[in-house]
């Protein structure tokens, strides 16, 4: 008999994208709801049977973000949920994205910086029911992101069962970084020196330590080891004077 825990599927996005409604819709609205561990901030999570070929994974609703650049507790919680980085809760095995279909430009933001840390993901294309003729064609969003895209209306259900089975299909594969622009050499050594300081725990990642530089300042209300914290500020004055 298996033993190996049930993986972690979680469902991200942009606040007033469908996200919760596809949640319910996903789980039948047997979700239960709690805290992320250690702060106030709502957690949702549910068994979501992905049939023969996956089985059941659990499906958490991440808070709603427009961006992994964190600023607040709470922002910070979406991108730790993400990694992995909160106790008690592991990295996903797959992240499904919510991107509204009427705004393409704001949503996949979030979306590129997820490649960028190199996670594994489907997009959810919602509300393309409101966008109507002028949402952007599925199979033309996944060429360019490089992953599946599965057009739903959480509302009605349509589009659900195609993306349980894209879901069961993307579990287990191995996601690439993908930066889409060059760091400069100064660029690189300040990332080489931000990912230097992480944790053992933590993915050494380029991406991640990319967020660190652009998420760290005077006055967030980030958690973070004293060790990143300082390398990103080593780094940060030898960026402004060139």
């Amino acid at each position: 008999m298996s033993t190996s825990p049930i993986p972690i599927v979680a469902l991200a996005g942009n606040p007033n994208t469908g996200k919760t409604t596809l949640f319910n819709r996903l789980t039948g609205a047997q979700g239960r709801v709690g805290n992320y561990p250690g702060v106030t901030v709502e957690l949702s999570q549910a068994p979501l049977d992905l049939g023969a070929e996956a089985g059941v994974v659990e499906l958490v609703d991440v808070p709603g973000s427009y961006s992994l650049v964190a600023r607040s507790r709470e922002e910070q919680v979406a991108i730790e949920a993400l990694l992995g980085l909160r106790g008690g809760l592991s990295r996903p095995a797959l992240v499904v994205f919510c991107v509204d279909a009427t705004n393409l430009s704001r949503n996949l933001y979030l979306v590129l910086q997820a490649q960028e840390l190199g996670l594994n993901l489907v997009v959810a294309l919602t509300m393309v029911d409101e966008a109507g003729d002028c949402a952007e064609r599925p199979e033309a969003l996944a060429q360019l992101l490089d992953c599946p895209v599965v057009p739903v209306v959480a509302r009605t259900g349509t589009g659900v069962a195609p993306l349980k089975r894209a879901i069961a299909a993307q579990l287990g594969k191995n996601a690439e970084v993908r930066m889409r622009f060059e760091p400069s050499a100064g660029l690189r050594a300040h990332i080489a020196r931000v990912r230097a300081a992480f944790p053992a725990s933590w993915p050494s990642s380029d991406g991640l330590a990319l967020w660190a530089l652009m998420s760290v300042d005077d006055g967030d209300e980030l958690a973070l080891p004293d060790a990143v914290r300082a390398a990103v500020r080593q780094a940060i004055p030898d960026a402004e004077t060139g």
